[in-house]
């Protein structure tokens, strides 16, 4: 902040002489694709001579022939900077859009400077336009009403002032300047315009219902991404009650009528205005206050053709009190309950606690009492019960009665009563279906333990009135909900709100929950996300959920009251039948549940493309969708655009975005840790900051055929590669090019996982094929190509074709992406039909199935899919002998070089011959036999579970031992270091790696505890630096057990072990041996 002293002596300095003035302030330059009107404002930067220019340009758009080079063009003024200047750019290759590309531009800028002049590349300035800036934005540095600095005077010869400048709502952008304080506050989402909407807002600050009417159309239209980025910045500046300031001159001319992005009336009285100069020393107006009379002619001429005379007002919303301490709440956002009404949401200005406006439509969203999206009702509670076992066991009663309040179907009363709990239920809104005969009973009432409310809190309409209810049955109460993140996310922002589903209404803070524990006398116990505990009990351990969370609870060892139950419910009902094996029929259903470990998939592919990395993503998902494999796996889709396949798990995230790689790593580590994810595979190139991830390899071309690595998405990929710990090949040709490229990464620890063939790809019936022909208009035999551009090679076919003496017997069908045939290429298919097609899967198969041959001449492929697919439904191939091809096509093709077009025309000739074809299909039919996405799922599938146990650092000999970590340090102590001492001195101790089971005892704790022994080992000199490898490993997933156990050479038998963990041994044919017998092994 500049003090008065500061602003006085600049504005002196600025006040010199024009011939003494100098431009200090950076100046941006947004261009695009006219590089006339580029050249032009050029010319009057250059003549101002800024000390910085940061220029923004957009990318050229796709379907604008010529356009590159007209960006270019304008790209390259820029270069002619020739007086002492600092330039930097923020060029897009591809075309973000004017919203886009000018919001994240400036966004760019304010990144580096703290004010700039703006100028786009149709804006001509006067010279005294930038000294105009520059005083004005020094002068109103500490000013925040004043928003933005405009050389724009659309008063048409009106005269509304007597000074040099004046105040307007009214944002003109054609030249321009702010501050970095001021743009802060754009918000290109307008994420309170519904609500501002919804609240008369406009009408407030307007004060006649057309302009209302107007500008709330227009304000819509923005808010729905129809409009450009200067009218986001036209209602930042209303909602911030911010001001322009104008000159009482026009100072820009704009010269883009008629060619620019928006400005296309060529017509218009804004266009080509002329310019005057601005007199100095400037005459400033003694108060900021907006001009009301120019601003109604700007309304009246420019936009809604009417008259506003009031001042903004702010947006007035009734703000409650706080529903937990009673404190003042503030608007804290809006959001759509039910998708249909906007509901404010409140949030306490002391504990944090958020609240929604009165909940009218409560009715309506429990119309089902339990939320149709809730697919994790039975999961959640199986992991409830779990928990609240071990804690009921350890801390309290676990012989006295239970109460599962807000019990839902009764599901949890179940499954704690199956556990030996005597559980009871109740629920105002639901259907009790499984604990039927066990709703709770006056009786029940004064003898109750605890209380359970799970998912509970956030749904209470009065939280400290229904608290205090609870409370009064029994001041104990084991409850769920999930606390607001410190980053204090709104709707939109926090899965938790769950605003479709309309049932919370509540969200707590750490902070408010204390609150209520001290209104009632209770102590608070929290794992600070959430599970919780309120209880009158004082002497708990304060690391009570952490015990819980590292499994350092045994589980409780209690009767089941299954058979009792049964034999009430029977006896009650006077039922005269026999006593059924109910044990078994319970074990014989099987709930599928999420698994430990938790594999994350991104599958951003499915965004990006639709190509053949997207078909083994498709097949591979189908195929452990119907496995136990399911259970261990998330998909990340990426806005909606994965396949939906039933079996697997979701969770729907934004788009990915190649100018955002940083946030999205950022993003994904977030979502590892809230997942509890493993492990981490991209289907395309993107990684999280930390978790261990698996990098996919479909081939190399790139690297190989010596492309651009520095475009965005190579670069990702080669960051990719070096953060991933594990790697996996659909090709034996693809993973020695990775070795290849990256030495780092030996050969023998990539997986070769080769892709399958989809049963769709199979021989045709020939009316099948001619109906295929029928609808295409293929009235002759045909060759068939894929792909046409690039390294797919398909030149070569041409020039062979066209030196076939029959050519003319034959069509060519292409397909796939970039299947239209290029103009130079016509000469070699003279009197021969081209058809270029775009075919579903089953229509693919026709088209092999009918061709004479599949003519694939690719310099290279990571897999080739088409080739294989070509096999399966009995079509001949033609192709190149280069990278991956051999290992799909076997015997079953006629290889030619990639450059031979006498050989390839004559495989052209001979594959015409029946014999040929007959021998070439049925070979092609038994080679793609070998391949199955079954068998690709199983490789890739293994190869994830082995990579989640890269922490153990495997050897060629592994020990694991089971200390039972309860015993007394010193006891533990010494048989550990008995264990290391005799490994790391074993003569193949370079071999070895020890693995030491810490399933009840923190990863942490186990970890200084083993430093310690260590330490003591080094203090006897007993050197184990460079000899055993020593792995702490926490509970793993059966799964993992499956994979671990075949590389695990024996036991090592310790006197004193943990039983619960050695019964997940049980069954296996792992070899046991004494410490002392190591030595003559």
């Amino acid at each position: 902040m500049n003090s008065n002293t500061d602003i006085k002596n600049k504005l002196q300095e600025c006040q010199q002489d024009n011939d003494n003035w100098q431009l200090t302030t950076p100046v941006a330059l947004i261009i695009f694709n006219r590089p006339e009107t580029t050249a032009k404002v050029f010319a009057a930067i250059r003549q101002a001579k800024p000390p910085k220019l940061l220029v923004i340009a957009d990318g050229p758009r796709l379907n604008h022939p010529g356009e590159a080079e007209q960006c270019a063009a304008a790209r390259a003024i820029i270069n002619q900077v020739d007086w002492q200047c600092e330039v930097l750019t923020n060029y897009s290759d591809v075309n973000l859009g004017c919203r886009q590309r000018v919001s994240s531009g400036l966004d760019w800028v304010f990144d580096q400077v703290e004010t700039a002049i703006i100028l786009e590349d149709d804006c001509l300035p006067h010279h005294s336009f930038f000294r105009y800036c520059q005083e004005l934005l020094i002068k109103y540095d500490d000013e925040q009403r004043i928003m933005m600095i405009s050389g724009d005077n659309f008063q048409f010869g009106r005269n509304p002032t007597e000074y040099s400048y004046y105040f307007s709502r009214y944002v003109h952008c054609w030249g321009w300047a702010t501050w970095r304080r001021a743009w802060k506050k754009y918000d290109d989402s307008m994420e309170l315009w519904p609500e501002l909407k919804n609240h008369g807002w406009l009408h407030d600050l307007l004060s006649h219902q057309q302009a209302a009417d107007f500008w709330s159309g227009v304000f819509q239209a923005t808010y729905n991404k129809s409009n450009p980025w200067d009218l986001v910045w036209e209602y930042t500046l209303w909602l911030n009650h911010g001001l322009t300031i104008l000159p009482q001159v026009n100072l820009v001319s704009n010269l883009g009528f008629g060619s620019g992005t928006h400005t296309t009336m060529k017509d218009s009285p804004l266009a080509n205005m002329a310019v005057e100069p601005m007199n100095f020393p400037m005459q400033h107006p003694p108060i900021i206050e907006r001009h009301i009379a120019a601003d109604d002619f700007t309304e009246q001429t420019q936009y809604s053709g009417t008259r506003t005379t009031k001042t903004p007002t702010k947006p007035v919303w009734l703000s409650p009190k706080c529903k937990i301490c009673h404190s003042d709440s503030h608007y804290f956002a809006t959001a759509k309950v039910l998708q249909k009404y906007d509901v404010n949401y409140f949030q306490c200005s002391n504990c944090g606690f958020v609240q929604t406006e009165q909940p009218y439509w409560l009715q309506e969203a429990y119309s089902q009492a339990i939320a149709i999206s809730d697919v994790g009702l039975v999961y959640r509670n199986n992991i409830m019960a779990d928990i609240t076992g071990k804690l009921l066991f350890k801390y309290f009663n676990h012989e006295a009665k239970f109460l599962d309040y807000g019990g839902g179907y009764g599901l949890f009363v179940r499954l704690m009563r199956d556990k030996g709990f005597d559980f009871y239920w109740f629920d105002r809104f639901c259907q009790n279906i499984f604990a039927q005969e066990f709703e709770l009973q006056e009786n029940a009432q004064a003898n109750l333990e605890v209380i359970t409310a799970f998912e509970l809190f956030e749904h209470l309409t009065n939280p400290r009135q229904e608290v205090k209810e609870i409370i009064d049955l029994c001041p104990n109460i084991l409850f769920s909900t999930e606390l607001l993140p410190e980053d204090n996310p709104r709707p939109g922002q926090w899965w938790y709100y769950a605003p479709h589903e309309g049932q919370h209404i509540s969200i707590y803070t750490r902070k408010s929950l204390e609150i209520l524990a001290s209104n009632y006398h209770l102590k608070l116990y929290t794992n600070g996300k959430s599970l919780h505990l309120l209880t009158e009990r004082e002497n708990l351990p304060q690391d009570m959920f952490v015990k819980l969370t590292n499994n350092k609870l045994r589980p409780p060892e209690k009767q089941s009251l299954l058979m009792r139950d049964f034999n009430q419910v029977i006896n009650k009902k006077n039922l005269n039948t026999q006593v059924l094996n109910i044990t078994k029929s319970i074990k014989s259903i099987n709930i599928t549940q999420i698994k430990q470990p938790i594999i994350i998939i991104d599958g951003v592919f499915f965004q990006l493309y639709n190509t053949g990395i997207a078909r083994v993503w498709r097949s591979l998902l189908a195929q452990w969708a119907s496995s136990e494999f399911a259970g261990h796996i998330l998909v990340l889709d990426r806005a909606n655009t994965a396949p939906q396949i039933n079996g697997i798990r979701y969770r729907s995230i934004p788009a990915y975005d190649y100018n955002n790689t940083e946030a999205d790593k950022q993003m994904l580590q977030k979502i590892c840790a809230e997942e509890q994810g493993k492990l981490f595979i991209s289907t395309y190139y993107t990684t999280p900051m930390e978790t261990t991830s698996v990098f996919m390899a479909y081939d190399m071309i790139p690297e190989v055929l010596g492309s651009n690595l520095n475009e965005h998405m190579w670069l990702e990929k080669h960051h990719a590669i070096k953060h991933a710990s594990a790697y996996i090949s659909i090709s034996e040709n693809t993973g020695q090019d990775l070795n290849k490229c990256f030495p780092d990464i030996p050969l023998e620890s990539i997986t070769i996982a080769h892709c399958g063939v989809d049963p769709v790809f199979s021989p045709a019936a020939e009316n099948e094929i001619n109906s295929f022909k029928h609808k295409y208009g293929i009235n002759k035999p045909y060759f068939l190509l894929g792909a046409l551009q690039g390294y797919k090679n398909s030149i070569l076919f041409f020039q062979a074709f066209s030196q076939l003496t029959n050519k003319q017997s034959f069509d060519i069908v292409a397909t796939g992406a970039g299947s239209q045939l290029p103009q130079e290429w016509r000469q070699y298919t003279a009197g021969c039909t081209f058809h270029g097609l775009q075919l579903t899967d089953e229509e693919l198969r026709l088209a092999y199935a009918g061709a004479v041959a599949l003519v694939y001449p690719s310099k290279y492929e990571g897999f080739g899919l088409p080739v294989l697919e070509a096999l399966a439904c009995g079509c001949p191939v033609i192709t190149c002998p280069n990278a991956s091809i051999p290992e799909v096509a076997g015997e079953a093709a006629i290889y030619v070089n990639d450059d031979d077009v006498t050989g390839l025309a004559e495989a052209l000739c001979e594959v015409q011959k029946p014999t040929v074809r007959n021998t070439l299909i049925n070979a092609g039919l038994d080679q793609c036999k070998k391949f199955s996405w079954i068998k690709m799922a199983e490789i890739i599938s293994q190869a994830l579970v082995d990579a989640t146990l890269l922490f153990l650092n495997l050897r060629e000999i592994n020990y694991i031992i089971f200390p039972d970590w309860t015993q007394p340090e010193d006891k533990v102590g010494l048989e550990l270091q008995g264990v290391i001492q005799t490994l790391a001195t074993h003569p193949e101790h370079e071999k070895i790696t020890l693995i030491i089971n810490a399933r009840n005892i923190a990863a942490e704790d186990a970890e200084m505890f083993l430093a310690s022994v260590v330490m003591n080992l080094l203090m006897e000199s007993v050197d184990i630096n460079n000899t055993i490898n020593i792995s702490i490993m926490d509970e793993l997933g059966d799964i993992q057990w499956q994979s671990l156990l075949p590389r695990i050479y024996g036991r090592l038998i310790l006197d004193n072990e943990d039983e619960v963990a050695l019964d997940q041994l049980s069954g296996s044919k792992l070899e046991s041996y004494q410490l002392d017998s190591l030595a003559q092994m």
